[in-house]
């Protein structure tokens, strides 16, 4: 079976394990060996919740207002999602799963860092903003992590602030844009969150 993490063995091995799958339930036999595989680069994986984590991690259902994927050299989205999708209560709160890859570590943590401050989920409480201080921790930089990682560096976590959302709608709204939509802003009901985090004013 695939296991959640399997871009990070994709990209570090540019194997596509889904199409090998495939493949050997078709009777196909793999092409080739454990000891052909050779290891490239540096992968992060981070998985977008609907979830507080001030509130210990808890799950926030309700529907995505607004959802917009990051990209970029190096950025891989897997998602199930898009706008007005509903996160429901009787199922995992995953959203997506971001991943990067980089010839070096620090290259793949910061691409990582970017495509966490691009991405926008708007409508459900999530870890995004707890996701950048994370990555972006000089521990988890350096490497120093462990099983105690969260206890020592995060015991009482609130987000230091909501500006990362800001700047992502405002990503959001441009690529809206510049995709051949940007005659008349999109038709929202007053105060949405889309218009209280990412500025937007229906006419302007």
């Amino acid at each position: 079976r695939l296991q959640v993490e399997h871009p990070i063995t994709e990209w570090v091995t540019q194997l596509d394990l889904v199409r090998e799958q495939i493949r050997v339930a078709a009777g196909e036999r793999l092409e080739l060996r454990q000891e052909d595989m050779q290891g490239k680069g540096h992968s992060f994986e981070c998985r977008v919740y609907a979830e507080d984590p001030a509130n210990g991690f808890f799950p926030s259902p309700g529907k995505i207002v607004a959802w917009h994927a990051p990209y970029g050299p190096g950025v891989r989205v897997d998602a199930g999602v898009e706008q007005y999708t509903e996160v429901s209560v009787y199922y995992d709160p995953l959203i997506a799963k971001l991943s990067t890859w980089g010839s070096e570590r620090e290259q793949a943590r910061k691409r990582m860092e970017a495509a966490l401050r691009q991405c926008v989920v708007l409508g459900p409480t999530t870890n995004i903003a707890f996701l950048i201080e994370l990555i972006a921790h000089p521990a988890f930089v350096s490497g120093e992590t462990h099983t105690g990682f969260l206890t020592e560096h995060f015991p009482q976590w609130r987000p230091q602030r909501q500006a990362h959302l800001l700047e992502a709608a405002l990503v959001a709204a441009l690529t809206q844009a510049q995709s051949g939509q940007k005659g008349d802003a999109p038709r929202h009901t007053t105060d949405t969150p889309w218009q209280q985090l990412g500025g937007w004013r229906t006419g302007g």
